[in-house]
């Protein structure tokens, strides 16, 4: 419907099956022919129809009338009056898209048939609103890519039996609105503009501190989100490397160290996300699993944006008590966990000024809150004493307090590279 269509012929207007006449339209620019040997004249004619969508479905029949002569109708000349009025989608939102995964979209009007081809194209300044831009080699089109096996051609798909098609474009759509061209059979391409897609893709993540592919157990991690149409609601979870986004996810705490139900940070107007992994975790890869539209779309996998759950495990003196220190007396330890290099730094934190004191500090934030050495440094350097291919790791430090430090209690705090946590 709303579209032209082109007859031959004095004037001609097309009826539907109610047998009332409708669109008169004029004849013009005739031109004849000489056919034969007894030179018969044939004229032919051209003249455009558009019909609205109240005539979607209908079968239209041809009346004409040559010049002052009465109107003639030719019921074996006919159209089907071809009309989309509406898609639906196989999951999550019918106007959204997200990178990299597709869905069946269902195409409902009159006389969707198998084998009409489908467009996308990009809204933009230099999209016209007509049919033009939907036109073989027209700029902005989108080559869509074929997720799950549907059938394309470039930048064309085709309806098969059931109306359908599989539909997902590449990340470099991320962010753009697509309109929809539907061609029904050989007719042309038609451009909906009340039918398009936004497309939806997480491209990047940025940490406050520290590095992005890296956490430590216990220390809380921010995230800056940024992409293509992120929305509030949106969700984020972490898996295990590997694993489905369907499958168990890891469990973390908040920012707040208060537990997230099942896993799962709901996005806010922020997009910033903070979380804290617990012990359980150390030393897995995870990777992020994240739902568009607010939540509605299907969790898909950045399998790219991962991160590696760092943690202390255990350390241990070369002499003595491991829980003391002597003023001057220089002593080595030796700490074992996941995730450890030569990068890594370790001090002793003061915790109180004395035994009796009962105020505790409980981070490592302020440089001079740790215990000054010997030699007028606040942390020591270490040296990697193995690793093994699952991160797993032991490192050396050695130490030896000033008499500043006497009576104080003292706790470590290990940074990784520049995350710092208390043990």
């Amino acid at each position: 419907s709303d579209f032209v269509y082109t007859s031959t012929s004095g004037s001609a207007s097309w009826y539907g099956s109610d047998a009332s006449y409708e669109g008169y339209k004029s004849i013009s620019d005739v031109s004849y022919v000489w056919e034969g040997l007894n030179e018969d004249a044939l004229s032919y004619a051209n003249s455009s129809f558009t019909f609205n969508s109240s005539y979607g479905g209908s079968v239209v029949y041809l009346c004409y009338k040559f010049e002052e002569e009465s109107w003639q109708s030719y019921s074996d000349i006919s159209m089907e009056v071809s009309m989309l009025s509406s898609l639906s989608v196989s999951s999550g939102s019918d106007t959204i898209l997200v990178s990299g995964v597709s869905k069946w979209v269902t195409f409902t009007g009159d006389y969707v048939s198998s084998g009409d081809q489908v467009r996308l194209i990009r809204t933009s300044s230099s999209v016209s609103s007509s049919e033009t831009s939907c036109a073989d080699g027209m700029s902005d089109q989108v080559v869509a890519s074929m997720v799950n096996g549907g059938y394309a051609d470039t930048n064309v798909l085709y309806v098969n039996g059931s109306g359908m098609v599989d539909l997902g474009v590449t990340s470099s759509e991320s962010g753009n609105t697509l309109w929809v061209c539907y061609k029904f059979g050989s007719e042309p391409y038609r451009l909906y503009q009340d039918l398009e897609f936004t497309v939806s893709y997480l491209s990047s993540v940025s940490a406050s501190s520290g590095s992005t592919h890296q956490a430590v157990v216990n220390a809380t991690k921010v995230w800056s989100l940024s992409g293509g149409n992120l929305n509030v609601n949106d969700s984020i979870r972490f898996i295990p490397m590997g694993s489905s986004c369907l499958s168990e996810g890891v469990s973390i705490s908040s920012g707040s160290l208060e537990e997230v139900s099942d896993g799962i940070i709901t996005i806010d107007s922020s997009y910033e996300v903070s979380f804290t992994f617990e012990g359980a975790w150390s030393g897995e890869n995870v990777s992020v699993c994240y739902k568009h539209g607010g939540g509605s779309e299907p969790w898909v996998e950045y399998a790219d944006l991962w991160v590696y759950v760092s943690a202390l495990s255990a350390w241990n003196s070369s002499v003595g008590s491991r829980d003391a220190l002597v003023v001057s007396q220089s002593k080595t330890y030796t700490f074992e966990g996941y995730g450890m290099s030569s990068s890594d730094t370790v001090g002793w934190v003061i915790l109180n000024s004395s035994v009796s004191n009962s105020s505790y500090k409980i981070d490592c934030s302020t440089l001079s809150d740790y215990a000054l050495s010997t030699g007028g440094s606040y942390v020591s350097s270490v040296s990697v004493l193995s690793t093994s291919s699952s991160g797993f790791g032991e490192v050396s430090a050695a130490f030896e307090l000033s008499s500043s430090a006497a009576g104080s209690v003292v706790g470590i705090c290990y940074t990784f590279d520049s995350v710092s946590v208390k043990y």
